[in-house]
């Protein structure tokens, strides 16, 4: 049987980050100095890091108004 359409008891933990003008080499997790960032610096330790990716400049509010939810701060 396929994993797809089975549910999980519990679901996983998801955390949208949204900035303007900062890349994840402004994090100490990543080197930076000037910032301090403990706590984003320990989810990055313990999760799952996206760092290889593209973003478009034209696009950021775009981005924004296509998240499916209305439960982010903004």
């Amino acid at each position: 049987m396929s994993h797809i359409g089975r549910r999980r008891e519990t679901p996983p933990n998801f955390i949208l980050i949204f900035v303007d003008d900062q890349g994840y080499q402004d994090l100490g997790r990543y080197g930076a100095e000037k910032i301090n960032t403990p706590r984003v610096d320990r989810m990055a330790a313990e999760g799952i890091r996206f760092t290889d990716f593209d973003v478009s400049v034209q696009c950021a509010d775009v981005g924004k108004a296509l998240v499916p939810t209305e439960r982010h701060a903004s």
